[in-house]
């Protein structure tokens, strides 16, 4: 299933295929540009889907191009969901089973008016269970078929998750193959000058200690050689308990602060800054408050 956010409501969801913006600022992180391949990795649970929606919204809201967002991992659905979320501030479970108030509603349409103006297109290969939904070449097609006269230019790719992706239609993703996916993936952003969003599911057991935050050596084990990619985004919560337990949904004050770091590949570490991780809504927010809300 494709959505495109001009066709999105909450009553129906089958939407026809029609596509109808370079970032220069992601709440203060001036490190996107055309032709690069931006690498988003995180543990489970800790919000790198979040953080790339997010990058979606921040991009779509400042340029003219489309932003193409491939799922392999949840539905188009779902994704809209965590999108009007996250504009609304209403809780991703209320807009789910629709027990909202009517306050709450009205923020939900709002968020939808919003979106409806956004170039935001979703492609859901979640539930193609052969990998050759799911191979580089076909998300390769899927950009192309969109790349004509009629339609405006994609400007940013997203890739959730990268460890879904194949090759080829015979094997799964290993080390080796990854390489490889990281090449095509930096040739297609150099080839259309866009940026191309990869997020990366880096477990726990590589930084299973409450003080050491995830770094590129991590994507080196995953991945092997990420020379390909130009930024490396890492996010980390503490998500331990007092035990040493990885703790996925209990949320204490000190797991809802969240560092967010910025590193070039080959230069090391840009900077860090700090955001406070909404459970509810899943997104990150400024510590001064929420940058939606402020630009309704």
């Amino acid at each position: 299933m494709i959505i495109h956010m001009s066709d999105a409501t909450l009553d129906e969801h089958r939407y026809d295929p029609i596509l109808p913006r370079e970032t220069q600022d992601f709440k203060g992180m001036r490190c996107q540009s055309a032709n690069r391949l931006i690498l988003l990795g995180a543990g489970p649970a800790v919000g790198n889907t979040s953080l790339s929606l997010e990058f979606a919204l921040e991009y779509a809201m400042l340029n003219d191009k489309a932003v193409y967002f491939f799922s392999l991992e949840m539905s188009a659905i779902h994704i809209y969901h965590r999108l009007l979320s996250i504009i609304s501030s209403v809780p991703l479970n209320k807009i789910i089973v629709r027990n909202y108030s009517d306050d709450e509603k009205e923020k939900i349409f709002k968020a939808r008016d919003r979106l409806s103006t956004l170039n935001i297109v979703i492609n859901d290969m979640s539930f193609d269970k052969t990998l050759r939904g799911r191979n580089i070449n076909k998300i390769e097609e899927s950009i192309l078929e969109f790349e004509k006269p009629e339609f405006n230019k994609v400007g940013l790719v997203i890739v959730d998750y990268l460890q879904l992706v194949s090759n080829n239609a015979h094997t799964t993703s290993t080390v080796k193959e990854m390489t490889k996916i990281l090449k095509k993936l930096k040739g297609l952003a150099k080839s259309k000058k866009m940026i191309v969003m990869a997020n990366v599911n880096l477990g726990y057991r590589w930084f299973s200690t409450r003080q050491k935050r995830p770094n590129i050596d991590n994507f080196q084990r995953l991945l092997g050689d990420i020379s390909p990619s130009d930024i490396v985004i890492t996010v980390w919560r503490d998500m331990w308990n007092d035990q040493g337990e990885y703790m996925y949904n209990n949320y204490s004050d000190r797991q809802l602060l969240s560092e967010i770091t910025v590193h070039k590949t080959k230069d090391g570490r840009l900077g860090t800054r700090n955001f406070i991780w909404n459970p509810n809504c899943l997104k990150f927010t400024e510590l001064t408050g929420d940058c939606y809300e402020k630009r309704a």
